[in-house]
């Protein structure tokens, strides 16, 4: 029990806090970049680089779950 109780030392708890924390802001601010260049960049230009990223998915396999939605969520933006 006391092995228990040095793991959940209240400074060890506080620093996985703080990470998870830092980790959540990094995500934030991650999905604030990937919006505004959804909405300022072309729509061609985005279009051509989700057909990048899943290129080599779709020639592994045309059918694939998550390329085709990555594809039809680039082509059916209501921003573009």
């Amino acid at each position: 029990m006391n092995r228990f109780n040095n793991f959940l030392d209240e400074k060890r708890v506080h620093l996985a806090f703080k990470v998870s924390l830092w980790c959540k802001g990094v995500f934030a601010l991650s999905e604030i970049v990937a919006g505004a260049a959804t909405y300022f960049l072309p729509p061609q230009l985005l279009l051509t680089f989700v057909l990048w990223v899943t290129k080599e998915e779709f020639v592994e396999d045309p059918q694939d779950l998550v390329a085709n939605f990555i594809l039809l969520a680039a082509r059916s933006n209501p921003i573009l």
